[in-house]
């Protein structure tokens, strides 16, 4: 028998709701997204792994394009990693809070090239720790 944490088993709902219950919003957006701050594994174009700071969500979300902007930014549903831009300074508070639960502010984009690890991305303003 397969048991599930309660936290894996209400991920698995909204998965298999088909994202009924999953936040909305659009690229170009400036959003505030909260999850736990963390070190994802990826591969660099030319196949070498590395690592990445990345958002992972507490729900899903669901970005969608701007109007007549669908064939370069796609609808993406059931997000819950996407890839942190980070500045310096974001960079320090990533490094200090990984591992950490924080609100993220920041504005969404949709992957455009082979560095991109996630498709959608968030260019982060702000990340501060949150319980």
């Amino acid at each position: 028998m397969i048991r599930l944490t309660f936290k894996a088993a209400i991920a698995l709902l909204i998965f298999l709701s088909g994202g009924a219950w999953a936040q909305q919003y659009r690229y170009g957006a400036e959003v505030t997204l909260y999850g736990t701050i963390v070190s994802a594994p990826g591969e660099t174009p030319d196949g070498k792994r590395n690592a990445y700071p990345a958002l992972e969500l507490v729900v899903p979300v669901t970005v969608n394009p701007e109007p007549g902007d669908e064939e370069f930014s796609p609808t993406e549903k059931g997000v819950m990693l996407l890839q942190m831009v980070l500045d310096q300074r974001g960079m320090a508070e990533f490094k200090r809070l990984k591992g950490k639960r924080a609100s993220v502010s920041g504005t969404l984009f949709h992957s455009d090239n082979g560095n991109h690890q996630t498709d959608v991305l968030i260019d982060v303003s702000l990340i501060s720790e949150s319980r």
